[in-house]
């Protein structure tokens, strides 16, 4: 799901997005509430911009910057019994956040 916007002015073209990233969900064996809580702890956003120059009608420069953002939870708990009088509960919760970015300069032919 997101946006992107596209100008082009005299020999510029101009070029920005957003998006927003959501797994799909297959429940399989789980039971679907399971299943669709674990997705929605993993999400993320992407976005950038790019421009691209015509100096001929079938020739272009063009140069482009992005970025991804993704984040991701997960917690898991476990229940141990020995016996009436002993009980372990084990609690588990991961977080991880991963960046990237991406750049590119181009030359373009179009025939």
């Amino acid at each position: 799901m997101g946006l992107d916007i596209c100008i082009y002015k005299d020999k510029i073209f101009l070029n920005q997005g957003f998006f927003f990233v959501i797994p799909f969900v297959d429940e399989g064996d789980n039971e679907a509430e399971e299943v669709i809580s674990d997705a929605l702890d993993f999400w993320g956003l992407q976005f950038g911009f790019g421009t691209e120059f015509f100096l001929a009608p079938q020739f272009s420069i063009g140069g482009e910057f992005g970025m991804y953002i993704y984040f991701w939870n997960v917690e898991n708990e476990s229940t141990y019994s020995e016996g009436s009088f002993y009980q372990e509960i084990n609690r588990e919760k991961l977080s991880a956040n991963l960046s990237l970015t991406r750049s590119s300069i181009s030359l373009n032919y179009y025939y």
